[in-house]
């Protein structure tokens, strides 16, 4: 997203002096209001690519041990395979169609295992824009509870 701060004019060319001064003050808030402003872009940013990089990192982890766990099944996968593949052999070579039948209902109802998505809560501290309204509310609230704390223990 880009975000643009337009700058306030500093002086007009048919301003009075008096004019121009008060615009020369404002000129200086607004600037400390752009670099609040630029440094609050900044960690927002800072945040962001840190969190994309621990994303990006914990996601190839997990495709890591998928991988690894697939590799691991499928040798035992590769091995069953070899093994019905040399039995179905020998029956073809003795005629045997009886026992292969049931070799091939055998290897149908072979299940194998692969690993199993799980979803895992991640509280992961965040900035959080707090507008000048909120500000203000919760100002008010602060001050409210404070209040009403002291009138409890003046009872």
């Amino acid at each position: 997203m880009n975000i643009v701060l337009d700058d306030p004019s500093r002086s007009t060319f048919f301003g009075s002096k008096e004019e121009n001064k008060i615009r020369e003050i404002f000129y200086q808030h607004w600037e400390k209001m752009k670099n609040q402003m630029k440094m609050i872009i900044d960690i927002i940013n800072t945040w962001r690519s840190q969190t994309i990089d621990a994303i990006n990192s914990y996601a190839a982890e997990q495709l890591r041990i998928l991988q690894a766990d697939y590799s691991q099944g499928r040798s035992i996968f590769d091995q069953k395979l070899e093994e019905n593949v040399e039995i179905a052999k020998a029956y073809h070579q003795t005629k045997q169609i009886d026992p292969f039948q049931e070799l091939c209902m055998q290897c149908r109802s072979l299940q194998f295992q692969l690993a199993q998505l799980d979803y895992v809560q991640n509280h992961n501290e965040c900035p959080k824009v707090i507008t000048v309204e909120e500000q203000i509310r919760r100002k008010k609230q602060d001050k409210a509870n404070t209040l009403a704390l002291e009138f409890e223990n003046t009872k």
